[in-house]
């Protein structure tokens, strides 16, 4: 705001010095600095003068940008002023992770969906390999459950009482969500 330009290149930018930094950067009067005396922002239009950028880290850590200001005119800032500078990259950076946290959600979601859908086209296909109950002289019974968490094979077998036996048989096939 208040600059004729919407960025400047990389080369010349104060915010290029900035970046490298964890700290703020304070230019109270770039003419007179070493760094920028030179510096075509400076000798030419937008003819800066004074510069003050916080370098602003994105979730991960790694630096992304710098909160900056910009004056043609020399001054300094005032403790308040550095404190409510570093305020506002601080919600800035807050506002980055939220955006972060938004997409790790939307992606977990997708990916729920997707997995139930799997599971859901899993148990129908099991369904359909299982073979119809017998009556008569043996008679059988089955019941599918699927299930995402069982984690074993079972056998086992008993008499119910001295006319029937049971056997039963649990098989997970190849363990885990994906089989």
């Amino acid at each position: 705001c208040g600059l004729s330009v919407p960025q400047t290149p990389r080369s010349v930018s104060f915010c290029g010095h900035a970046i490298v930094s964890d700290e703020l950067l304070v230019v109270p009067d770039a003419a007179a600095d070493e760094r920028f005396r030179d510096n075509p922002l400076v000798t030419d239009a937008p003819h800066i003068r004074f510069y003050a950028g916080q370098p602003l880290a994105g979730p991960c850590g790694h630096k992304v940008g710098t909160l900056c200001i910009a004056d043609r005119r020399p001054r300094t800032l005032r403790p308040a002023e550095v404190e409510l500078l570093r305020g506002l990259a601080k919600v800035i950076e807050r506002e980055l992770s939220l955006v972060e946290v938004a997409y790790l959600q939307r992606d977990l979601i997708a990916t729920q969906r997707h997995l139930m859908r799997e599971l859901s086209q899993a148990a129908l296909y099991v369904r359909s390999l299982l073979p119809e109950p017998m009556a008569g002289a043996v008679r059988t019974r089955w019941r599918f459950e699927p299930c995402s968490q069982l984690g074993g094979d079972s056998f086992g077998y008993g008499w119910i009482d001295s006319d029937h036996f049971a056997v039963y048989l649990l098989d997970v096939s190849g363990h885990g969500v994906g089989a």
